[in-house]
């Protein structure tokens, strides 16, 4: 048998002091069982069986510092969340490109508890990104079509004459079918999609709130702030800050505490 880094040797004392500690690793069934769930768009059992099996002490050990520890997890959990996601349809790109923005958010974080509210928030994103893909599945294709439709021409005006057109159908069975299928009317589902867009540019561009209301075809910037207090609870300009101070606080307010603790030799 080839030399390996890792000797048969170094398992047995591995195993013995797991032991001695009183540490076990998770059955697998248990360690796999908030993934089932995520696959399935279950987020309520997701976060119970994450609660339940995903304890500090029986998810690996696989560094002395804590910190590096809880890094390493994370990068094992998203590793298998994309994956198992993969396997289950999700796009591949989305679920890979999603895996390397958290990974980077992951990596400027400064304690344990930033990287397990990351991993909660991992963990759900890929949930519910399962659960639209469970819901899009059981869609009419006038209501898909419409949809994509949406998603391609958020920057431009949106007429149901041009979506009914798209899909195939009259405006009235278009109106009447997607609030049928999806639960919501046209004209809120549309506001909904671009206040996500929004979201997103707030997060990673430098565009005014009245650039991005003007990109996103909103009538003014008045209802923009409008439509976008509605849906988040805050101005644009809030969200901007209020989502820029979470990212970097740990780089601003922490790293100096970090740093004490790394003096007295805790994390």
């Amino acid at each position: 048998m080839p030399a390996h880094e890792i000797t048969r040797a170094m398992m047995h004392q591995a195993a013995f002091l797991n032991r001695e500690n009183s540490f076990f690793h998770n059955a697998y069934d248990k360690e796999s069982e908030p993934f089932h769930y995520m696959v399935n768009g279950e987020k309520e059992n997701m976060l119970e069986a994450m609660d339940r099996n995903w304890l500090p002490s029986g998810t690996g050990t696989l560094s002395k510092d804590p910190l590096q520890n809880a890094k390493y997890l994370f990068v094992a959990s998203i590793t298998m969340a994309a994956r198992y996601c993969v396997e289950w349809g999700m796009d591949v790109s989305e679920a890979y490109n999603a895996s390397d923005l958290y990974i980077r958010r992951m990596d400027i974080c400064r304690d344990r508890e930033s990287i397990a509210h990351l991993r909660r928030d991992m963990m759900c994103f890929y949930c519910d990104a399962m659960a639209d893909r469970k819901k899009q599945a059981d869609l009419s294709l006038p209501v898909v079509r419409t949809m994509n439709y949406i998603e391609g021409h958020l920057h431009d005006r949106i007429t149901l004459e041009l979506l009914a057109e798209n899909a195939g159908v009259s405006r009235s069975y278009l109106s009447s079918l997607f609030h049928r299928e999806t639960g919501v009317h046209l004209s809120s589902y549309i506001t909904g999609r671009r206040i996500e867009a929004a979201k997103n540019m707030l997060l990673y561009t430098v565009s005014t709130a009245a650039e991005i209301s003007e990109y996103l075809g909103f009538s003014n910037p008045s209802h923009f702030q409008r439509a976008f207090r509605q849906e988040t609870g805050m101005t644009p300009n809030a969200y901007r800050r209020t989502m820029e101070n979470y990212s970097l606080h740990t780089k601003a307010n922490k790293a100096p505490h970090h740093a004490a603790q790394m003096g007295e030799g805790n994390i």
